[in-house]
């Protein structure tokens, strides 16, 4: 028999793999990695720091591969490497390797087999203003956020609609990071909505260079658009680019540091 071909499609769409009978299928994972540190409150500076972690629900030894990193960082050459993942085990991208530089933001580009699941994981915590330890280092004091696994890109000048951007009755800002994936600047239009009239609160129209991931705001999380319930507060945000792209929103605070006090899974 002919050994079957492997045919890869990577432009800007994500393609399967055509493999043999008997060999597991594997899937394109794009996540948000980094570590940066935010306001200081009380001599106590708030620390955002990441981790993505790999269960194997199969039955052998399973290999997730970085294909690609974002914002032109590789300096040691790890694009290529793999992950080994035991049957019936876990497995930490912190402890394993050192994929995720510290830098504010990079996007992996992973190759995952179907038998393992992966939750990309975002740690909130502080240190001492005069901290020396290592930029490594995981701060989870406050809690922790599940960030999401995306499987594909978006095409070019999709809207990619975020809605409930608001975090309640707390006055805070709206962040927005953007992936550009393409070998291009990329032109993006970000706009928060009020969800009472679906009315424009601020707008912005940046640029991201090729292959690399850029934040900005802060843009404004609150409304006085229309008046009556709590509801009427809401805001949501739409992002435009021209290029195929990945989007990330984050509400955050204005004036206290960051915590989360509950976490929910569903299977």
């Amino acid at each position: 028999m002919k050994p079957a071909i492997i045919v890869r499609f990577l432009a800007f769409s994500v393609g399967l793999c055509s493999i043999t009978a008997g060999q597991v299928y594997a899937r394109d994972v794009y996540l948000l990695q980094g570590f940066t540190t935010g306001a200081s409150f009380n001599r106590q500076t708030t620390v955002w720091s990441t981790d993505t972690l790999f269960y194997n629900k199969g039955p052998a030894d399973e290999h997730v591969t970085l294909l690609g990193i974002s914002n032109g960082v590789d300096p040691n050459g790890r694009v290529g490497q793999s992950i080994t993942v035991s049957p019936g085990r876990t497995a930490s991208l912190q402890q394993e390797v050192r994929w995720v530089p510290a830098i504010p933001f990079v996007m992996l580009h992973l190759d995952v087999p179907d038998n393992v699941t992966a939750s990309d994981l975002l740690y909130i915590g502080s240190r001492n203003d005069d901290f020396l330890g290592s930029p490594n280092t995981l701060f989870r004091r406050y809690g922790i956020v599940r960030l999401p696994l995306f499987n594909a890109l978006v095409p070019a000048n999709e809207p990619q609609v975020h809605l409930e951007s608001d975090i309640g009755g707390i006055e805070a800002h709206v962040n927005v990071a953007i992936f550009n994936a393409s070998d291009i600047t990329a032109t993006a239009r970000i706009e928060t909505r009020a969800h009472c009239d679906d009315g424009v609160i601020s707008q912005r129209t940046v640029t991201v260079p090729s292959n690399s991931v850029v934040q900005f705001g802060p843009f404004q999380a609150e409304t006085t658009r229309c008046v009556g319930v709590e509801q009427t507060k809401s805001i949501y945000t739409v992002v435009t680019v021209d290029q195929p792209s990945l989007t990330v929103v984050s509400s955050l605070a204005n004036n206290d540091s960051p915590t989360t006090s509950i976490t929910i899974n569903g299977i």
